[in-house]
């Protein structure tokens, strides 16, 4: 293994740690937000870590490092220090820098380090910027003259010359092939580009009084400095090659593209942290200039800022639920905006004439106004008298009048037998005889899709009105479940919003888990792709051994003026920190 490839694979197990490190957070360090200051404001995207050496720590004692050592994905990852590419890098490290993996980690760039790139431009390529602050300075300059002298020795560099700004001085290095990059050791501060002029505006920041606060300021107002890792998107950055391929497109290409302008000149500033306290939580942050939005999104948004109604009617058994306050109407008019005005018209007529025929109703101005915005989406077990089959899905949209439509839930119900009905009779004439089906539940008419080989596995599309809302469901019985019994929500922060949950451990019970399933399960893989019962099973152990690590993923959002934030939080099954 050369020098540089030893480079590569340092680079390679950072990025690994950086992602995937499950340990309690650390808290913001001055150490990053004094890297940050010295990045060059006009940086198109980022990357930054911090406290990566207490987070190695902590990760050692994890009880959830434990169960990833005994899951499969133990073959997949490098957790073995003492074997693998790990070991190999730690001899390399040993024999030509005289330190090892733990010593980088924890005095080099163990208290923070930060990657910007910038895109080709023009006739400037791509370039790129790491940044790192050493515990130890003597060291960060030692090590890197030892770097030097080694890829000076392996042929990997033929020239090391000296440079100097503002009295720092740096290294100019050219590689065998003919690339450069630049190199500097100072006071603890690390720092590699391969664009002289990027080097040298890092050094005239880290001289002046007054160094580069845009980028620091920016993650500062998104709330992002305290998390462990950092991905950030610089919006103006992009916004010249945005103007020109709008400038050059045509028809409805250019329509899309200005729109799509509109929308992202809105966007001031994009960040992605990761967060790790006794859950994972990955957050998207997003600021906002809204007034600047089209009306479609600004209606969007205010109505998506508060929880759904209908979230208390998932049961509590679902794997999966999503919820929010989504108004059809206000999507349709969101997407649409990215269509020429032509085709906006030609849309609203023909969809108008269609609906008007078939229903009664139309369809923009009559049935979509009166949906939502409360909504949800469900998915449940099976049930148990079905050994495999599709898992019970339903989707339900709040029903409220409007001076347009005064009695929404009659006009729904009117025209969901007049759509089943067209489609039982389009496949019926495609070969599928598919009979239209009305049953009652109560007073509620539940009208559905039979056909007799989609039955046998639990699909039977059905629609009602049901407890003021439109319902659609893969069968009847799903219907007649609707609002029966519903799930404890849990208390959320305020401000914070629940969309949806995934629960693993739900799928898991309802389909690996359950022995009767399970083995009609490896019956059926077995057949379709022609391979022993003994290779499905190995497989389906090794995906249970996986999704045993997971209890369940929420995902939340919450907003603060201009600012909108998802959250997506896993909970893992084994505790993140070891109970004292």
């Amino acid at each position: 293994m050369t020098i540089t490839r030893a480079l590569q694979c340092l680079a390679g197990l950072a990025a690994l740690i950086a992602c995937s490190l499950l340990t309690p957070r650390a808290a913001a360090g001055e150490r990053l937000e004094e890297l940050l200051r010295l990045v060059p404001e006009d940086a198109a995207i980022g990357l930054a870590v911090q406290d990566l050496r207490g987070h190695s720590r902590l990760l050692a004692d994890s009880p959830l490092l434990d169960a990833l050592r005994r899951s499969p994905l133990a073959q997949l990852l490098p957790l073995d220090a003492e074997a693998g590419p790990l070991a190999e890098l730690e001899q390399v490290l040993q024999l030509h820098l005289q330190t090892s993996l733990t010593e980088l980690r924890d005095d080099v760039v163990g208290d923070a380090m930060v990657l910007a790139f910038w895109p080709a431009k023009g006739n400037e390529g791509e370039r790129a910027l790491f940044l790192s602050r050493a515990r130890k300075a003597e060291l960060a300059g030692s090590l890197m003259q030892k770097f030097q002298q080694a890829q000076l020795q392996s042929g990997d560099l033929t020239r090391v010359s000296p440079l100097e700004e503002r009295g720092v001085r740096f290294s100019r290095c050219t590689e065998r092939s003919g690339k450069v990059t630049f190199q500097l050791a100072y006071e603890g501060l690390i720092a590699l580009t391969q664009n002289e002029g990027t080097m040298r505006q890092v050094i005239q920041a880290l001289r002046d009084e007054r160094p580069n606060h845009a980028v620091a300021k920016s993650l500062a107002e998104l709330g992002v400095l305290d998390a462990f890792g950092i991905f950030w998107i610089n919006p103006r950055a992009f916004d010249a090659e945005m103007a020109a391929k709008a400038a050059a497109a045509e028809g409805k290409e250019a329509a899309f593209l200005n729109t799509l302008q509109t929308y992202w000149r809105s966007t001031r500033a994009l960040a992605a942290a990761l967060r790790i306290e006794d859950d994972i939580s990955l957050n998207l942050h997003v600021q906002l200039a809204r007034r600047e939005l089209p009306a479609p999104a600004q209606a969007f948004l205010r109505s998506a800022a508060e929880p759904s109604s209908l979230l208390p009617f998932a049961p509590g058994s679902a794997i999966l639920t999503l919820g929010g306050r989504w108004n059809p109407a206000d999507l349709l008019a969101l997407f649409l905006e990215f269509a020429p005005e032509v085709e906006r018209r030609h849309f609203a007529k023909n969809v108008g004439q269609t609906t008007q025929a078939l229903l009664g109703y139309d369809l923009q101005s009559q049935l979509l106004p009166a949906l939502g915005p409360d909504c949800l989406l469900y998915i449940a077990p099976p049930a148990r008298e079905r050994l495999l089959g599709l898992p019970d899905a339903v989707l339900a949209f709040r029903l409220h009048p409007t001076p347009e439509l005064p009695h929404p839930e009659e006009a729904f119900t009117e025209s969901l037998r007049t759509l089943l009905g067209l489609v039982a009779l389009a496949r019926t004439n495609d070969g599928k005889p598919t009979a239209l089906r009305t049953e009652r539940d109560g007073a509620v008419k539940i009208v559905s899709l039979f056909h007799t080989q989609d039955a046998a596995v639990g699909i039977q599309p059905a629609a009602a009105v049901k407890q003021g809302c439109l319902v659609l469901a893969l069968s009847p019985e799903a219907i007649r479940r609707f609002g029966t019994a519903s799930s404890p929500q849990a208390t959320s922060p305020s401000g914070v919003v629940n969309l949806g949950r995934l629960s693993v451990q739900q799928l898991l019970a309802a389909y690996l888990s359950d022995k009767s399933r399970r083995a009609t399960l490896v019956e059926l893989l077995s057949a379709m792709q022609r391979e022993p019962r003994v290779d499905v099973e190995a497989r389906l152990d090794a995906l249970q051994g996986v999704l045993q690590l997971v209890d369940r993923v929420e995902l939340q959002q919450r907003g603060s003026g201009d600012q909108a934030i998802l959250t997506l939080r896993i909970h893992p099954s084994s505790s993140v920190r070891r109970t004292p």
